[in-house]
């Protein structure tokens, strides 16, 4: 029903379905809109021409690569029009078979093969990175279980966001079908906002690395994405440990409660309310130094420092000697939208870092950067942080002296040392409860 917001909900939700449940799916993949139609005709350079003097033998171009996000340049992706769409990724996904009319050639695509009506050698050796493996990646049946479908998830999560949409309110619309057949396979889990609920502090450490120019307003119907999803910002989001990847959190995160309304149905409707109410500490920025201002620290280290250092008991750091080193570092931060703050940590006073993460391949906890808004205890999320105690900087910075004084490796048994000391630092500090929208 044109122009039904309703209406639209409903067919919205049925989108896995009429996919999955095709017999074939035809993709303009060369065409930027409706008006260019599927076919081309094959440039000349790239039809075979008889080679004189050798029967049977013919030569041409070999023909472009089908493009995809993470294509070397030399891939033209602009061949390809179709493939950049967001729009487009999950029908991709979710259709059985699909025959693709590109500039030069037509492409069959499947669960099983992809033959290009270039090639005549066998199915297997015409498969090709990128999008061809884009049905590949969203077989949620699999014996290794639901671990496995969480996976599924954020690599679609990835790849999804670095495609294209006209109108920043279709982001999650555009991934629900994947998000409906995902949901079958985790079906006592709840989905909040491109989420899911049993991971929530997993996957609430999404990151981007190039900032949005600003968050989108209210629509026209008051639906916003809370700042907390990765569909709040317009690009492309990272995990640095994709859910479902056994990372220790910290004892002291924990989720208290969510509330979710939609107005439709829960995958496809309107967000009406979304919150979630967390328990952890809060660190204050301002309190807390970059990772340039720590190299200044560090470098200004006296020799006698670093050897005091380097036979300190179990490798601290001194800290009764050297109290003003035992500092939390902001060694990344990523920020989710311009503008960017400055560096200085005086400018941090109205924003805190909330530690989630332990440690993230042996050292580097992780966490999100806060500010408050309104209420005392409301906060809206502005980015995301890699956190690591001075020390690990020190043993990094001075490795060589620090293990010329002990042994090998000693500089990196510290580091690790460190960042467990920081662990117990962040779990003996108190927590407050914290609403997050």
């Amino acid at each position: 029903i044109q122009d039904s917001k309703q209406d639209w909900h409903v067919q919205a939700a049925q989108m896995a379905d009429i996919y999955e449940g095709a017999s074939i799916t035809i993709a303009a993949s060369a065409s930027r809109d409706s008006s260019q139609g599927c076919f081309r005709e094959t440039h000349a350079s790239y039809v075979g021409q008889r080679l004189v003097g050798f029967k049977g033998i013919h030569v041409r171009r070999e023909l472009p690569i089908m493009a995809s996000r993470t294509s070397t340049p030399a891939v033209d992706i602009e061949a390809w029009p179709l493939l950049t769409r967001g729009w487009c990724y999950q029908e991709i996904a979710l259709s059985p078979r699909i025959v693709h009319f590109a500039a030069q050639e037509v492409i069959w695509q499947c669960r099983h093969e992809n033959i290009h009506e270039s090639t005549e050698t066998s199915p297997s050796t015409t498969v090709s990175s990128g999008y061809f493996d884009v049905q590949s990646r969203h077989r949620f049946s699999d014996p290794r279980g639901i671990d496995f479908t969480r996976a599924r998830w954020a690599q679609a999560i990835q790849d999804y966001s670095q495609l294209g949409l006209t109108f920043h309110k279709d982001k999650l619309p555009a991934i629900a079908a994947i998000a409906k057949r995902t949901q079958a396979y985790l079906a006592n889990d709840e989905y909040l906002a491109g989420l899911w609920k049993s991971t929530l502090l997993e996957e609430l450490l999404w990151y981007t690395e190039a900032p949005c120019v600003a968050r989108p307003p209210l629509n026209a119907h008051g639906s916003q994405v809370p700042s907390w999803s990765w569909a709040s910002v317009s690009g492309a989001v990272r995990w640095a440990s994709p859910p479902p990847r056994e990372v220790p959190l910290l004892r002291t995160v924990e989720v208290v409660s969510s509330t979710y309304t939609t107005d439709g149905p829960r995958i496809t409707g309107s967000i009406k309310e979304a919150t979630i109410t967390l328990r952890g500490v809060l660190l204050q920025m301002n309190q807390i130094i970059s990772h340039d201002e720590a190299r200044q620290q560090v470098d200004a280290l006296s020799a006698e420092q670093v050897e005091v250092i380097a036979h300190s008991d179990n490798a601290m750091l001194a800290k009764h000697t050297h109290p003003e080193y035992r500092r939390v570092v902001a060694s990344s931060i990523f920020w989710d939208c311009e503008p960017i703050p400055p560096q200085e940590s005086a400018s941090h006073k109205d924003r805190y870092i909330l530690p989630i993460q332990a440690v993230r391949y042996g050292y580097r906890h992780s966490g999100l950067v806060l500010e408050r808004i309104g209420s005392e205890h409301k906060y809206q999320r502005v980015g995301y942080a890699e956190l690591q105690h001075i020390g690990e900087i020190i043993c990094e910075r001075f490795k060589d002296t620090i293990e010329s004084l002990e042994e090998q490796d000693a500089a990196w048994d510290s580091l690790y040392r460190y960042a467990h000391e920081l662990t117990r630092e962040f779990e003996d500090m108190d927590t407050c409860v914290l609403e997050l929208v």
